[in-house]
């Protein structure tokens, strides 16, 4: 878990937060300058909405200063604690390019077992940002100022957002609900560009109930940062129970900018030294994002030993085979003739640095040698606080 911010401790503690400040998933704006845009309506630059059947109406000026919670785009990034986002991939666009277009599929995840209360809130989108404006198909869990998408308690919902942290105004679609399991499709798009204006369409869609939420925006054309999928939370999450377990999974990741299809070269940005570790991990590939945390532990289906059975005092190589190893951060740990998680059965550990060959289903260590015979109960984990696997079983028999 990120520690809490500043903005986010102060909010916490009754401060902006008793004056109407509400969370977006571009930080805290308050809730007077945050507002739902009826279906089918367009808000221009200046902020006129017109509705479906042409009437119009100003959003007034906002009168409160939002504190923007976006990582920089340019000269660094922040770490995750000064923005929320607890872990994304990030790209920027080429030179003297913008992007025009990013469409991602993902899944909703499983709940979190952490009961939300206002104002928790777990976000997680892919989209496109400068240093003062944002665009993204969001998927929510909690409470933010879209509102939750049905009656206690808390549940997944859906909705289109464009924040802009210059004005402090934050402008979003319907909230529509999702259920665990559901194919998501978001997309950002941009059309009829002009003299530095584009219309801008978020669609986001529960392609599994067949049901869409839509914001469109008359935008700048200077979007130069894109995520393929972010993680952001805000009001200190203090447990691994506020995040749903294994993460969340982004595919069929496309971008574009004026001059075309983009292929990204993706960064992650993960908590640094988190407390509690909750396995926060990105990976990548051109087109998928990986958001990952509370992982599952591996699964260990085999364990044998060279030669067979293993004797007392003679060294012996030890493979595991089963599914899931992590080969960059794996570790085997194992006790002699007790099971764990009995107290007074001390456990040891192989470090990643001491299996000598490891795949994702495979694991070997070339050398071991015990002075005690017995029955040794091996498991794997990914990272030193990584969940323990079960475990298998080998016999180390005596020398006489």
């Amino acid at each position: 878990m990120q520690p809490r911010t500043p903005v986010d401790a102060q909010l916490q503690a009754g401060g902006l937060q008793a004056q109407g400040y509400v969370l977006t998933p571009a930080g805290w704006f308050h809730s007077s300058c945050v507002h739902e845009i009826p279906a089918g309506a367009r808000v221009s630059v200046d902020n006129v909405v017109t509705r479906r059947d042409g009437s119009r109406y100003q959003i007034p000026r906002c009168a409160f200063r939002a504190h923007l919670t976006l990582p920089h785009f340019q000269g660094g990034r922040a770490v995750p604690a000064d923005t929320g986002w607890v872990e994304d991939a990030y790209a920027s666009a080429p030179q003297g390019d913008a992007y025009r277009s990013l469409n991602a599929t993902w899944t909703v995840p499983s709940a979190p077992t952490h009961t939300f209360q206002y104002p928790e809130v777990y976000f997680t989108f892919p989209g496109i940002w400068n240093n003062a404006f944002i665009l993204q198909p969001v998927l929510q869990y909690g409470y933010s100022k879209a509102g939750p998408p049905g009656y206690w308690p808390p549940s997944w919902g859906l909705a289109s957002w464009h924040c802009d942290g210059r004005s402090s105004v934050c402008d979003h679609s319907s909230l529509i609900s999702a259920s665990v399991h559901d194919a998501i499709y978001g997309e950002v798009s941009a059309s009829a560009c002009q003299g530095g204006l584009c219309t801008w369409t978020v669609t986001t869609v529960d392609l599994t109930k067949g049901t869409r939420t839509i914001l469109t925006k008359t935008d700048y054309d200077n979007y130069f940062s894109a995520t393929g999928g972010a993680v952001e939370t805000h009001s200190g999450f203090n447990s691994c129970s506020y995040f749903p377990s294994a993460g969340v999974f982004f595919t069929n990741i496309a971008l574009s900018g004026r001059s075309g299809a983009l292929t990204p070269d993706w960064g992650k940005a993960v908590p640094q030294n988190p407390s509690p570790s909750c396995g926060f991990d990105v990976k990548f590939t051109t087109t998928t994002v990986s958001d990952i945390h509370n992982p599952p532990p591996p699964l260990v289906t085999g364990a044998t030993t060279n030669p067979s059975p293993a004797v007392q005092y003679q060294p012996f190589s030890l493979t595991l085979t089963g599914s899931g190893f992590d080969p960059a951060v794996v570790q085997i740990v194992y006790t002699l003739n007790c099971d764990p998680p009995s107290p007074s059965c001390e456990a040891e550990v192989i470090p990643n640095s001491g299996i000598s060959s490891k795949t994702e289903t495979q694991l070997v260590v070339s050398q071991m040698t015990f002075g005690t015979a017995g029955t040794l109960y091996v498991h794997a984990r990914n990272g030193d606080t990584g969940p323990l696997s079960g475990y298998q079983t080998v016999t180390i028999r005596p020398l006489y």
